[in-house]
């Protein structure tokens, strides 16, 4: 065997932890965690990132592993408000139609595939969820106090866009079984 072939069996060898499931959904929480705090301006980036892995999540995993998935990417923002500035007490406002949305994303997509909807199907409808659930909660939060149109503007139409398009790369990226 060249040593190429030996390099590429190594190779195999030391990333085949990577297959094992409590470390995917170990470097999952940390990716859900971290990238809000690297990339903080960059809401279609961070905001495809966390989608992809909440969808991930949502078809590789069961019960309370979802839940941190959920709440992670909130909390990492709160947190790297406080500690980096930019901390605003209309995110604690926010965090939970987050959490809703993020929830409803999640179990729309468990439940759908349940039913045996097509995976296209199943991705529309529920980004299209999360997207009217967080937007409603925050357009009814903004009634009662006025929120910044920066924040209500990122809980409507952002939501809806950075779940597609997490749908579409989950979708092309990924071999779905439906039986």
């Amino acid at each position: 065997m060249n040593t190429l072939g030996k390099v590429l069996i190594q190779a195999n060898e030391k990333l085949s932890i990577l297959k094992n499931s409590k470390v995917k959904h170990f470097l999952l929480s940390l990716t859900l965690f971290f990238i809000p705090v690297l990339l903080p301006d960059a809401q279609i980036v961070t905001g495809t990132i966390i989608n992809f892995c909440l969808i991930y999540i949502a078809f590789n995993y069961k019960g309370f592993k979802t839940i941190p998935a959920i709440m992670l990417p909130s909390i990492a923002n709160l947190i790297k408000g406080t500690m980096f500035g930019g901390f605003t007490p209309f995110l604690l406002i926010v965090m939970p139609a987050i959490w809703i949305g993020n929830f409803i994303l999640v179990f729309s997509l468990k439940s759908f595939a349940a039913k045996k909807m097509p995976i296209m199907l199943n991705l529309l409808l529920s980004s299209i969820l999360k997207a009217l659930v967080i937007f409603g909660i925050a357009y009814i939060t903004n009634q009662i106090i006025e929120l910044p149109k920066a924040i209500l503007n990122s809980m409507g139409l952002m939501q809806f866009v950075t779940a597609c398009i997490a749908s579409s790369f989950y979708y092309l990226t990924t071999k779905i079984k439906w039986q």
